[in-house]
């Protein structure tokens, strides 16, 4: 038997439709958007949070640590510039 993805409740003469899932009213269908916004927010700002935390502590894919060992023991160019390795 077919119920509402949200509250599990049963189909009336109506039934609402979002993304592909079927709700028994349109308080359902809010309530579920509300939460999905929610969690998507939270997401977000969780991995927001964690790669700015990382950048701050240098554990960053560019960090000085990294751009400084890219320059060691390379060849030096004409004038005695340091030369990037292709």
């Amino acid at each position: 038997m077919h119920r509402c993805c949200h509250c599990h409740g049963r189909f009336g003469l109506v039934s609402h439709r979002f993304r592909f899932k079927r709700f028994c009213s349109s308080e359902c269908v809010g309530t579920h958007r509300r939460n999905v916004a929610t969690a998507i927010q939270e997401r977000v700002s969780r991995w927001c949070s964690d790669f700015l935390t990382s950048m701050a502590l240098g554990k960053g894919r560019i960090s000085g640590e990294f751009a400084q060992r890219r320059y060691v023991g390379m060849p030096r160019g004409p004038a005695g510039a340091l030369r990037r390795q292709p």
